[in-house]
């Protein structure tokens, strides 16, 4: 169902292509047409990494806005609104001012080949520059350094999440490729903060691009994140702070927020950004970012027999086996069935997203949803070998109302971001 800006806009992805080639030239041309805004951008902290960017977002903005600052932000991909792409001044876009510059953008770059992100970029940038805030927050969208984001000529800040294997068809499959894609936002002259990587990612990054280590602040080296019991604490030379957050659950959030907390305390080092530590823990505190391993519990989900509802936007072999750890580590908590609604779009490795569930999960409903998207019949064909028994279902709706009543079980929507977004659309 298409939201109240797409249909205003009469917005049709699919007129979007999405297979161009590598190239900052597109985006570049397009904002050149309106005097290149991305140049006068100030206070920029820009953020890479296969998953985790828009958890890591969300915390560092809750810390700003704790503080009194006004954030804007580019964020993707969106759950419900396409607008919620676009933060100004710490609220989102508001729809006559999307449409305006949005279908301005679009009719300029009328005639030429340009993905719908690298317009939504463009956009993005140029009601940045028109709204100037105190800090601009900016998500690659995939990759890095030929990512539509990139073209910003100074930044402040560099994050990289940690780094795993997606996208391969864009990105390839080469863990070490694909690093050196993402690490491709920034440089030895730019403060840089790294999450959690495996070796050898951490041993590219140090060994042959972050090669100053005045400027780079890396996870395991200069940080880390330690539990105590049942509480964690992010930790470094200087001190600690207590990494507390009731609304953003799992163990992987935890790092996720210590990453954001050791990016504020480069800034703060760097004399770039004064904020307290307790500004900090109450800004991570605060913070909510939704579809992240979340539980439904409102709307007409909100008195379902016997049956708990969850949703998480992991759409990745690296997110799925997360995930599947935190539904695991649930479960031995409070035994239910497991059951497990998914979709997913044909870029991704289908076989090892679902393995991670194959142990933790006993049943499998599969939701058809756009061309993009795996049929039915292509995830049978794909999971062959897999002794697992799926079955399909018209909707998110009508496979939870198989489900109620019938045991105590609990439900995870995942795979499709698409998907995510219509379950709680109905909240």
């Amino acid at each position: 169902m298409k939201s109240n800006i797409e249909k205003r806009l009469d917005l049709n992805l699919s007129n979007y292509p999405i297979n161009l080639p590598k190239s900052l030239e597109r985006v570049e041309k397009l904002l050149g047409k309106v005097g290149s805004p991305q140049d006068y951008l100030n206070n920029i902290i820009h953020i890479a990494g296969t998953n985790g960017k828009g958890s890591v977002l969300a915390y560092i903005k809750s810390c700003l806005i704790t503080k009194g600052f006004k954030v804007n932000a580019l964020i993707s991909p969106h759950l419900k609104d396409v607008n919620e792409r676009i933060v100004i001044n710490n609220i989102l876009v508001k729809d006559d001012l999307f449409i305006e510059n949005f279908s301005y953008l679009n009719s300029l770059s009328k005639n030429e080949k340009i993905s719908f992100f690298e317009i939504i970029t463009a956009c993005a940038y140029n009601i940045f520059y028109k709204h100037p805030s105190d800090w601009n927050l900016i998500e690659v969208g995939m990759g890095g350094q030929y990512d539509a984001t990139n073209i910003i000529p100074k930044k402040d800040l560099a994050i990289i999440t940690p780094i795993s294997l997606d996208h391969e068809e864009f990105l390839g499959n080469d863990i070490l490729d694909i690093t050196k894609e993402k690490i491709g936002i920034t440089s030895k002259n730019i403060l840089t903060v790294v999450g959690e990587q495996e070796d050898k990612v951490q041993n590219l990054i140090l060994k042959d691009f972050l090669i100053k280590p005045e400027n780079r602040f890396i996870y395991g080296v200069d940080w880390v994140l330690i539990r105590k019991k049942n509480e964690f604490f992010y930790e470094d030379e200087r001190g600690s702070i207590k990494i507390t957050n009731p609304k953003m659950i799992g163990e992987h959030q935890k790092k996720n927020a210590a990453l954001s907390v050791a990016s504020l305390q480069m800034l703060k080092r760097a004399g770039k950004l004064i904020i307290s530590n307790k500004e900090i823990e109450t800004g991570i505190k605060k913070t909510y970012w939704p579809g992240r391993l979340e539980f439904i519990n409102k709307g007409e989900y909100k008195n379902l027999t016997n049956l708990e509802v969850w949703a998480d936007s992991c759409h990745n072999p690296a997110g799925s086996d997360v995930i599947s750890k935190e539904m695991e580590h649930m479960n031995s908590n409070d035994k239910r069935e497991m059951i497990l609604i998914f979709s997913l779009k044909k870029n991704k490795n289908i076989l090892r997203f679902l393995n991670n569930f194959e142990n933790v999960f006993k049943k499998f409903i599969y939701i058809e949803l756009g061309s993009d998207h795996y049929s039915y019949e292509e995830v049978l064909e794909k999971v062959n070998n897999f002794e697992l028994l799926i079955k399909k279902s018209s909707s998110i709706k009508k496979a939870i109302k198989t489900i109620e009543g019938k045991s105590s079980s609990r439900i995870l929507v995942c795979g499709s971001i698409q998907l995510v977004g219509e379950l709680i659309k109905d909240i």
